[in-house]
C-alpha cells in the first residue's frame, strides 16, 4: 500500500529553485532511540520533481492500517535542506483510476509524415495516484501505434489522402494496472475517442519502368523496353523530359526514351553507357498548387559495339570533269576510315567502269584513258576499301563536260587535190564536213591563191571558180576550205 503526502513549500530556498522532494516514513509504534537513528527510516527519493503542478508524493510499500511517521526534505543545486517536522498518517486502501479529460479529441496529421513519426501532442490521462499509466488503441489498427508509457500517437504504415480516405477514428485506452484496493488488475480505466484527419500534400508523379536498358549502336535511335508511364496522385497530367548528366544524347515523346541522333559507340571509346533521369512534372492546370512538382527514375543505358566497314569520304558525284582532259588530271581524292580503329587498304575498283579507271594508295582516283563524251557521257566506279573483316564501298558518278572540237573536213567523193578541164565551166568539188558535236556548220575559204578566184558556198560546201579557167593563162592557185559549227 501507499501513502500519499502533501506538504507546502518552505519560505526561504536560499536563492536557488528547488527541484525535487525526498519523502521517509517509519512506523508509529516505533521507540524512539529506533526514530533517532536515521537507517530505521525507509527513504522516498525524488517523490517530487520540478514540473509536477501540486507539491504531492507517494510512500510506497506500506502495510495498510498501520499509523506511520512521515517527514519531508527540499533538494536545489546549493544542496538539500533538514528532513521536516513529523506528520503522522495510516494507509488505506484508496486507489483512483486514471480518467481522460474528455469523450473525444482530434489529431491532424499531413499524409507523407514519415512512418513513426508523431501525430500532434500526446493523448494523456490524469491519475491523482501518480501510478504509472499505460497506453493502447482498442482492438488493432494498420495505420496507427501510440506510445505506451506516453501516449503519443504515431504513423504506423504510409498515409495516402489520394487514396479516398481522410478521416480515421480510433480508441485510445489508459490503464493504471491496479484495482482499487491497489492490487494487479489490467482492465482499462477508460477510454477516448480520436478522430485523426489526414491533410493531402502535393505530391511528385510516380515513374515507373525500367532503370537498366541494352543497346547496340546499329540498331537506331529506338531503344528496346524504354516506355515508361507516370501516376500523379493528385490526378494531374505530366510533361516529360530527360535530365541527367548525359540527357543532350536523349530525347523523350509520351513516355517512350529515345536516343536524339543514331549513337555512335567509337564515338565514346572510354565510356559506353549513359546516365540520365527520366522525368515527369506536373502540368500547371491551374489549381493554385504552390508549384509543380517533377517525380524522376534513374536510368542507365549501355551501348555495345556493333563492328563496322571502313568508311570512304570524298566526292560521289564529279560532275566537271572535261572530255579530252590528260590521264594526270585528278578525278577525285579519296580517304578511308575505320570506325573501330582498324588499319584500311584499298581493294580493286568494281562497278560497270571499273575498267577506265584507276586508283592509287593514296586514294587518288584518275582514268587510265582520257575520255570522249561524244563516245560515253558518264562513268561508274565502286571504291572498295578493306578494313580485314568488312569492306567499304562508295559508288562514284562521273559526268564528263563537253568540250567543243572543231569539224573534220573531207572532200564529199574522191582525194587529194582537184583537177579540172578549162573552158568547163566553174565548177571545181563538193566538200563535206562532220562536226563531233554535230552541230549546224557553215562554210568559208581561209584564202584563195593570189587573185581570190575561188567562191564556196556557205551552206552546201559546194567549191567553184568565179569564171571559167584558162590553162594558158596559169596555174588557178590553192584554197583553204573551212567549215565552222555554230
Amino acid at each position: 500500500m501507499g501513502l500519499g503526502a502533501a506538504w507546502t513549500a518552505p519560505t526561504e530556498d536560499g536563492g536557488s529553485e528547488i527541484t525535487s522532494y525526498d519523502l521517509r516514513t517509519i512506523r508509529s509504534d516505533a521507540s524512539q532511540t529506533d526514530k533517532d537513528d536515521p537507517l530505521n527510516w525507509a527513504k522516498t527519493f525524488s517523490a517530487w520533481t520540478t514540473g509536477d503542478p501540486d507539491l504531492r508524493g507517494n510512500a510506497a510499500g506500506l502495510t495498510n492500517g498501520d499509523g506511520y511517521d512521515v517527514q519531508v526534505r527540499a533538494s536545489n543545486a546549493i544542496g538539500t535542506s533538514d528532513w521536516s517536522g513529523t506528520r503522522t498518517g495510516t494507509p488505506a486502501i484508496q486507489n483512483t483510476d486514471p480518467s481522460f479529460a474528455d469523450d473525444a479529441t482530434t489529431r491532424e496529421v499531413a499524409e507523407n509524415l514519415a512512418v513513426g513519426g508523431n501525430i500532434g501532442t500526446r493523448v494523456t490521462a490524469t491519475d491523482s495516484d501518480r501510478d504509472p499509466l499505460t497506453y493502447s488503441i482498442a482492438g488493432s489498427h494498420d495505420l496507427f501505434e501510440i506510445e505506451p508509457e506516453r501516449g503519443q500517437l504515431r504513423v504506423k504504415a504510409a498515409l495516402d489522402a489520394d487514396a479516398g480516405t481522410t478521416s480515421h477514428t480510433l480508441t485510445v485506452e489508459v490503464s493504471d494496472g491496479l484495482n482499487s484496493s491497489d492490487d494487479v488488475d489490467p482492465s482499462i480505466d477508460d477510454t477516448i475517442t480520436v478522430t485523426i484527419a489526414v491533410t493531402n500534400v502535393n505530391e511528385p508523379p510516380l515513374v515507373e519502368g525500367t532503370t537498366a536498358i541494352a543497346h547496340v549502336e546499329n540498331e537506331g535511335r529506338i531503344l528496346a523496353g524504354a516506355s515508361y508511364s507516370a501516376t500523379d496522385p493528385e490526378g494531374a497530367n505530366v510533361n516529360w523530359s530527360v535530365g541527367g548528366i548525359d540527357r543532350g544524347f536523349f530525347a523523350i515523346s509520351s513516355g517512350v526514351l529515345s536516343f536524339a541522333d543514331d549513337p555512335d559507340f567509337d564515338a565514346r571509346p572510354l565510356d559506353d553507357t549513359y546516365e540520365v533521369t527520366v522525368q515527369a512534372t506536373e502540368e500547371d492546370d491551374g489549381d493554385n498548387r504552390t508549384r509543380e512538382l517533377t517525380g524522376s527514375l534513374a536510368v542507365t543505358v549501355t551501348l555495345s559495339n556493333f563492328d563496322e566497314p571502313p568508311v570512304i569520304t570524298g566526292p560521289a558525284t564529279v560532275s566537271d570533269y572535261p572530255e579530252n582532259s590528260p590521264t594526270t588530271r585528278v578525278v577525285g581524292r579519296y580517304r578511308a576510315t575505320d570506325p573501330e580503329g582498324a588499319g584500311v587498304t584499298w581493294s580493286d575498283l568494281t562497278g560497270g567502269n571499273a575498267d577506265d579507271f584507276k586508283l592509287n594508295n593514296d586514294g587518288v582516283l584518275t582514268f587510265k584513258a582520257s575520255p570522249n563524251r561524244e563516245e560515253q557521257d558518264e562513268y561508274s566506279v565502286m571504291l572498295n576499301a578493306f578494313d580485314g573483316n568488312l569492306t567499304g564501298r562508295l559508288t562514284v558518278i562521273v559526268t564528263i563536260l563537253d568540250v567543243n572540237e572543231p569539224p573534220v573536213v573531207m572532200r564529199r567523193s574522191g582525194t587529194g587535190d582537184f583537177s579540172i578541164m578549162e573552158n568547163s565551166g566553174t565548177a571545181v568539188g563538193d566538200f563535206d564536213a562532220m562536226d563531233p558535236e554535230d552541230r549546224g556548220l557553215t562554210w568559208s575559204l581561209a584564202r584563195s591563191g593570189d587573185h581570190g578566184r575561188f567562191e564556196i558556198d556557205d551552206t552546201s560546201g559546194v567549191l567553184s571558180l568565179k569564171e571559167p579557167a584558162d590553162y594558158e593563162s596559169s596555174d588557178l592557185g590553192t584554197g583553204l576550205v573551212r567549215a565552222y559549227n555554230v
